[in-house]
């Protein structure tokens, strides 16, 4: 894998050096901003595997260089600035995960879900039988804690949380440290208001005010609005689990809760964006330019999205079947599937989040440098 890596980063830096003479695309977004830096502001001569792995994540796939580009193919010189990023970024991933056997699952996501599904699925029913109720799995419940108490319910989602957005700030951390070189920067709040600004916006999803090329070659924000809409219902929901927790563990508030209290409306509205965000990028990637993604990249892509749209329409129907006859079967689905979502984040395109969050944060770090020089 090193030697795959190692020739991936060089075609890496024959492309990039190659758009630094040509600057036909600076000011189309961060990538190019930061390479005119990496020659005019830092003075250096070539682009290295650090500034390659960085331009990976700081490249949020708009495409729009890919088409403005006059090298791209037939051109003997085959520029595919997009095809590359999407390249790197798998390789990327293999090398930071951890534990290092698990590397292997980011290439078999619908497996690997699959699997975590049947296995939290079969670990929820016989937690059922022994601190719960079977029979509660097909009668008509009125509350979910009917199935299984609220205390393992909320010990096994802590744990898996707390697992996954912990393997994730350490993959993040080591992500840093390969592309600045040392922690330098990292906690400077100043430069993570910017990011989070960047990034609760979705400015770079804009490219250069024109939209993206995405999924064919003129400017859309298609891509735009419907990762926004998917961003802002997992936010949403997330709002949605906190005050549910508020009102059960603080206020001694239990389920079932009204259709009209907050816990629910905030759960079936932040449902609604992710799934009308959900369907349309998958619809959207259906059409999209092929040849501009790794190939070994898209089961990556799209098992994120399906298991998403799978927690969100169990939810939704979980919701429908109130004391109905197996409605604790299908709440048992529905903690398989948010579980295998904990669970999997370490090892999924969620990785994503961390790894291009921080190159924004790169990204204004060295702005800061060099306007302190």
């Amino acid at each position: 894998m090193s030697e795959i890596l190692d020739d991936l980063m060089e075609e890496g830096i024959r492309e990039y050096n190659l758009c630094s003479a040509c600057r036909f695309c600076i000011g189309y977004c961060p990538v190019w901003d930061a390479l005119d830096r990496i020659f005019f502001g830092f003075k250096k001569e070539s682009v290295d595997h650090r500034d390659i792995e960085y331009f990976a994540y700081l490249c949020h796939d708009c495409r729009n260089c890919y088409y403005a580009c006059p090298y791209r193919q037939p051109h003997e010189l085959n520029i595919n600035i997009p095809k590359l990023n999407s390249m790197l970024r798998e390789k990327v991933n293999n090398s930071y995960v951890w534990p290092g056997f698990m590397r292997g699952m980011l290439k078999r996501q619908y497996m690997y879900m699959t699997s975590s599904i049947m296995a939290f699925l079969a670990l929820a029913f016989v937690l059922t039988a022994i601190v719960g109720d079977l029979s509660a799995l097909m009668l008509p419940i009125h509350s979910i804690y009917h199935v299984m108490p609220s205390i393992y319910i909320e010990m096994i989602g802590s744990v898996l949380g707390v697992w996954g957005m912990t393997l994730l700030i350490y993959e993040g951390a080591r992500y840093w440290k390969s592309i600045n070189g040392n922690y330098k920067g990292i906690f400077n709040g100043r430069l993570h208001l910017y990011a989070l600004r960047d990034t609760f916006m979705h400015l770079w999803f804009r490219a250069n005010g024109e939209g993206c090329d995405y999924p064919g070659e003129y400017g859309s924000f298609s891509r735009f609005y419907l990762h926004l809409l998917m961003f802002t219902g997992m936010l949403v929901d997330l709002v949605a689990t906190i005050t549910a927790l508020y009102a059960q563990n603080i206020l001694g508030y239990y389920p079932p809760y009204s259709l009209f209290s907050f816990p629910v409306m905030l759960g079936i509205m932040g449902g609604a964006l992710i799934l009308v965000g959900v369907v349309g990028l998958l619809v959207l990637k259906e059409s999209a330019n092929s040849k501009l993604i790794e190939s070994a990249w898209i089961e990556t892509d799209r098992a994120m999205l399906y298991l998403l749209l799978a927690i969100v329409v169990s939810g939704f129907v979980i919701t429908s079947m109130r004391s109905m006859p197996f409605a604790g079967l299908m709440f048992l689905v529905h903690i398989s599937l948010v579980a295998t979502l904990f669970v999997s984040a370490p090892y999924s395109k969620l990785v994503h989040i961390i790894y291009r969050y921080l190159a924004v944060v790169k990204y204004y770090y060295d702005k800061r440098i060099l306007s302190a020089v």
